[in-house]
């Protein structure tokens, strides 16, 4: 028996893809409302996302809940989870 027998297998891409999804997601949210205006407007902390923010939010979740609950991270995969049920 191998350490590659025990290892579960997953794509360190989907962890990385998650993490740059997060912070694109993240960017999204800050820049989607009062792109332009500087200093940013009181709003900026409390304006709703556009769809289509919600909906690429929505996508990359619920593939960070299937890449955690694969290597066995369900914390992780719950928090994804409860944050994917409040969208």
């Amino acid at each position: 028996m191998s350490l590659w027998d025990i290892v579960i297998q997953f794509s360190v891409d989907d962890f990385f893809g998650g993490g740059c999804a997060i912070e694109s997601l993240k960017t999204d949210c800050y820049m989607m409302s009062g792109v332009g205006t500087i200093p940013l407007p009181s709003d900026y902390y409390t304006e709703m996302v556009d769809e289509k923010t919600t909906q690429k939010a929505k996508v990359w979740l619920e593939r960070i809940v299937d890449t955690c609950m694969r290597v066995g991270m369900n914390v992780s995969a719950e928090t994804a989870k409860e944050i994917l049920g409040r969208l």
